[in-house]
């Protein structure tokens, strides 16, 4: 079992689809944002297990450069939900926005 989040600097598309959208592989409706990009070097600076656990992953050669600074899925395991709300507060340091699947809640940046 797992807890999934996932973040984004801004979005043509409503938080909800916005996610179903990058779990399928759909990035194009995310805007390229350095921060995006900076946000995922600081979550596996801070947890190093978490490298795993990010989508897109740097491991499929079918992912751009582009992709890795669209949006991060996250996919933490239950043993690791206590991390939370650290990983949220440090997206929001970014001003990034994002959804919680589990609450259908929108993240405000």
């Amino acid at each position: 079992m797992s807890y999934d989040l996932a973040f984004w600097k801004a979005s043509t598309e409503a938080p909800k689809e916005s996610y179903d959208l990058a779990c399928e592989g759909g990035y194009d409706h995310l805007t390229v944002a350095p921060a995006v990009m900076l946000f995922r070097t600081r979550v596996t600076q801070e947890w190093p297990d978490l490298v795993g656990a990010l989508e897109p992953s740097e491991d499929d050669p079918d992912n751009t450069p582009d992709d890795f600074s669209r949006c991060l899925l996250l996919t933490l395991p239950w043993t690791m939900v206590d991390r939370i709300p650290a990983i949220v507060q440090l997206a929001q340091e970014f001003e990034l926005a994002g959804y919680d699947p589990q609450t259908e809640t929108a993240l405000p940046a």
